[in-house]
């Protein structure tokens, strides 16, 4: 039985490299970029323009919620200042109702409190 032959040839990443030649980038490259059509001035200035003023659906529809808003608030408002003088009286008699179940000061109630004992 004779010897198998167990040599293996080498290359060096650097020589396979340059045997496959040079590698397709993917994706744009510099003079893509530098080559591909650009806005005129005049297309720039509209386009700044369009975006200033903002899309037409967009401000009708602020237009509309603001009035709806302005409505809410006059309906609140409105609310708040009929019943307001009903709730001031209410918190007026509220304060009298307490001031009356709370007369005994503290000492008096020390004092009741020693003398049950």
């Amino acid at each position: 039985m004779g010897k198998q032959d167990t040599c293996v040839a080498y290359m060096t990443p650097i020589a396979m490299a340059r045997w496959r030649g040079a590698s397709q980038s993917e994706g744009t490259t510099i003079q893509g970029y530098l080559n591909r059509p650009r806005p005129t001035l005049e297309e720039v200035k509209k386009q700044l323009q369009n975006k200033k003023e903002g899309s037409k659906a967009l401000t009708e529809f602020e237009e509309k919620m603001k009035q709806i808003w302005t409505k809410e608030l006059k309906n609140n408002k409105e609310k708040a200042l009929s019943g307001n003088v009903s709730s001031y009286k209410r918190k007026e008699r509220t304060k009298k109702k307490k001031k009356k179940s709370c007369q005994y000061t503290s000492k008096e109630k020390y004092i009741k409190s020693y003398s049950k004992k």
